[in-house]
């Protein structure tokens, strides 16, 4: 049986591309960018005013001059004005009046009729976002595999991008297995339970942009067999929910052998989700087994699927964030357990993990009250507060 270290690596290992598309910035929100942004021209792309008040040259206000005659106006869009020997109003964010290098506002000076007085002391280019001191001409604003956010549109905007080149979003099915599952829309019977894994699955899916198609198998091998055919056929990948484990309806891993998908894995020393299958189609077409116990689908899907997806729409994978685990805990089997903790920030600046209580596997209710599974290594039984371990967020 693979260590989650291990299994983790094979997955990485079989990534794809899903290529590429260009679309309007105003639908790029939550995509990964798979171009470089560059620089069309410094920015700011001119001298500009940062206070509304009057433009002079210093040099006037050296010579001891405080009191300086209104020229003109000049507001944000307009063509810079030329200072002769006054002062010019201007507004904030217009270009720096030719001639002027400062600029004073309207709180240190008083006005006279058709004059302005300086009332404090001043500093030379006091005032002024000089040009191409944010950015300067032909910079990368922006690099390839970041997600985009509103600030990263502003950024396409400014550098007149009115469309982005971004991963292609992957072809996904979620698949429900189990004859005891019914639609959420339906009343069960006493022997029965809504499908909730996948809407669970579908919800994670679509913090990537990526909106699944959702289906129900039922535990026939015929029924999988004919299914799994045209799904594998269809998609790019496919999360399967239930029927992996060692039950006498389990059939999926003898279906996908006998479609030719090559299992890379079966059983991982986890808990939850040791059942976790993963496989590999003829056509490159991964195969996501989950465990169908709520918990340990879940857990699976943060901890290998979500990953898988984000390498292979070339997103940058952020480091594992480490938390303290804020009380003792005992798990005395040699498996690395995925603890359901609630974090938070203490007061000096640590980021803290308290264990959300479970009644195991099957508890989907624990998610509520947590937000992320904290990876305790296999190699310990006894967890003392105040050590360090990796957690992963799903909230």
């Amino acid at each position: 049986m693979l260590s989650v270290s291990e299994a983790f690596n094979i997955v990485l290992e079989t990534v794809v591309d899903f290529g590429t598309e260009h679309v309007e910035i105003t639908q790029a929100n939550g995509r990964i960018l798979r171009e470089s942004i560059i620089a069309d021209r410094p920015f700011p792309p001119f001298d500009r005013v940062t206070m509304d008040g009057i433009a002079i040259s210093f040099s006037d206000y050296e010579r001891g001059k405080k009191v300086f005659n209104i020229e003109a106006l000049q507001a944000a869009g307009m063509p810079a004005k030329t200072l002769r020997n006054g002062c010019i109003e201007v507004m904030t964010g217009a270009i720096l009046p030719e001639n002027t290098d400062t600029i004073i506002p309207y709180e240190d000076i008083s006005r006279q009729e058709n004059s302005f007085v300086i009332d404090k002391p001043i500093k030379k280019g006091q005032n002024i976002h000089l040009k191409g001191s944010d950015v300067v001409i032909d910079a990368i604003m922006l690099l390839p595999g970041i997600k985009i956010t509103a600030a990263e549109i502003a950024v396409l905007a400014t550098v007149g991008k009115t469309k982005a080149l971004v991963s292609r979003l992957p072809k996904v099915a979620l698949v429900a297995t189990g004859d005891e599952l019914v639609q959420i829309d339906q009343t069960p019977l006493p022997h029965q339970l809504r499908m909730s894994n996948v809407f669970a699955m579908h919800s994670l899916l679509l913090n990537l942009g990526v909106n699944a198609s959702i289906h129900h198998l039922i535990d026939e091998k015929e029924v999988l067999q004919k299914s799994f055919t045209e799904l594998f056929a269809s998609n790019d990948m496919i999360i399967c929910s239930g029927g992996v484990s060692a039950g006498k309806f389990d059939y999926i891993p003898e279906v996908l052998k006998g479609l030719g998908v090559e299992t890379r894995f079966h059983k991982v020393k986890q808990r939850p989700g040791k059942p976790l299958l993963f496989g590999v189609s003829a056509q490159k077409v991964p195969f996501f087994g989950l465990p169908g116990n709520p918990v340990s689908g879940f857990m699976c899907m943060c901890r290998y699927v979500l990953p898988w997806i984000k390498k292979s729409m070339k997103m940058n994978l952020e480091k594992p964030t480490h938390a303290i685990l804020n009380i003792d805990f005992k798990f005395d089997k040699p498996l690395t357990f995925f603890l359901p903790v609630k974090t938070e920030t203490s007061n000096d600046g640590y980021l803290l993990a308290d264990p959300a209580a479970t009644n195991g596997s099957g508890d989907f209710a624990t998610l509520t009250s947590a937000n992320a599974f904290m990876e305790l290594p296999e190699d310990k039984d006894e967890f003392k507060a105040g050590e360090v371990y990796s957690v992963w967020f799903y909230k």
